[in-house]
């Protein structure tokens, strides 16, 4: 039987350090939108140009 464990939260509420500390700990697959968003469009989020197409 497959558990879900979703994470809710204020920001900087440790949530990401439980999360990994849980994907470690049960071998578990975390989804994190946030990690997925860097990748293809950067760290620059805070840029002017960020949202150019």
């Amino acid at each position: 039987m497959a558990t879900l464990h979703l994470m809710v939260g204020l920001p900087c509420s440790v949530k990401t350090t439980l999360a990994r500390q849980l994907e470690q700990e049960v071998s578990t697959l975390r989804l994190t939108p946030d990690e997925w968003h860097m990748r293809p469009f950067g760290y620059d989020v805070e840029e002017e140009e960020h949202n150019e197409v």
